[in-house]
């Protein structure tokens, strides 16, 4: 259900005040919370005339305790996605990375899409398609999509169990973008086939991790850039998967930072201009809207919702690669920049 009302400023400032705290995930936690609160409230003064509240001084409260949940069984993240062995010989199944022209212009028809807005399903793949090649490496590119694609939906799986057990919200769910693993989800199965795999414009192709070997596209590799990413540890694929707080480990980071910078014209544009508008201000989704429709008047030609898109893509894609952080003043949205971001800015030009 959704329900519209115009706040007063006294009701507002209550509202910013009790999200302050960080007892309510969002406004959405804690209005359900009050109202579910006034309904015990008002039932309670109808039967007996009132009620009494506790003092302040009455009222214990016990030491909060970090969220710890069981460790998952090893068989619960499938083999396929398990860190390779540093011993294997990748020669067999790389290809260099493609050339770059990093001084290529691009405005927000060229970037990336939108929908390409997150970078787990991406490792997932570049692991997954890792340890198939190395088990054979002339396996074809359809049935390393297949192998693939149908682990994923197991490990989607997984990370679903993981966001429910921890509470996760959408911005802080491990599971996003993997496919379903519940029956008839051949849509869910395809659309991450053709986005997050194999498909010719699929991300990691886009990105430069993986490559058709031909033009024929039946057979595919890792790129060496994206072996490397493939053999990198990381929290939740290698780790303590159910307490783990971060998607990717610093390592992971920095390397997709730096191939980005180095490799991936389309996506260095795309974050100078979103991490640029932000330190000059437009600091919210509204303020980068109108600073990309004064930046590329082209935008203006096109409908609202593909601009929106195409922004939200490039700040999901830099909330990932640790570039901003999310700032919630009541149901407003802020980004702030993290020392990352600005050393990226200055990275880039300076290159």
């Amino acid at each position: 259900m959704v329900i519209c009302f115009n706040a007063s400023n006294e009701a507002q400032k209550a509202l910013d005040r009790l999200l302050s705290t960080g007892r309510y995930a969002d406004l959405n936690a804690l209005l359900s919370a009050a109202v579910t609160n006034l309904a015990v409230i008002d039932e309670a003064v109808s039967r007996g005339g009132g009620m009494t509240l506790p003092s302040p001084t009455a009222i214990k409260t016990a030491p909060v305790e970090p969220t710890v949940v069981t460790a998952p069984q090893p068989s619960q993240i499938p083999a396929i996605f398990t860190r390779p062995n540093e011993a294997v010989d990748a020669r067999g199944f790389t290809m260099p990375n493609p050339a770059a022209d990093i001084s290529m212009v691009f405005d927000p028809s060229t970037w990336f899409w939108g929908q390409f807005n997150k970078l787990l399903p991406v490792k997932a793949t570049c692991r997954g398609l890792f340890n198939v090649l190395a088990e054979d490496n002339t396996t074809n590119t359809l049935v390393a999509s297949q192998k693939v694609t149908a682990n994923a939906a197991l490990l989607g799986k997984f990370l679903r169990d993981i966001d429910d057990a921890r509470k996760h919200g959408r911005e802080d769910s491990f599971s996003s973008a993997f496919p379903s693993h519940l029956p008839n989800n051949e849509k869910s199965l395809v659309r991450f086939s053709e986005q997050f795999v194999f498909s010719n414009g699929s991300f990691p192709l886009e990105l430069g991790l993986i490559a058709f070997a031909d033009e024929t596209h039946k057979s595919v590799r890792l790129t060496e850039a994206g072996a490397t990413f493939a053999r990198q540890e990381n929290p939740l694929l290698d780790g303590d998967a159910y307490n783990a707080t971060q998607k990717f480990g610093e390592q992971e980071l920095q390397f997709l930072r730096d191939h980005i910078a180095a490799q991936v014209p389309a996506e260095r544009a795309a974050q100078k201009t979103i991490l640029s508008a932000i330190k000059e201000g437009a600091n919210n989704p509204d303020a980068l809207d109108s600073f990309l429709r004064q930046r590329f008047p082209s935008v203006n030609t096109a409908k609202p919702s593909f601009l929106a898109t195409q922004r939200s893509g490039v700040i999901a894609r830099a909330s990932d690669l640790g570039f901003l952080r999310r700032r919630r003043e009541g149901i407003r949205v802020f980004y702030d920049l993290t020392d990352n971001a600005r050393t990226f800015l200055s990275q880039i030009e300076k290159s």
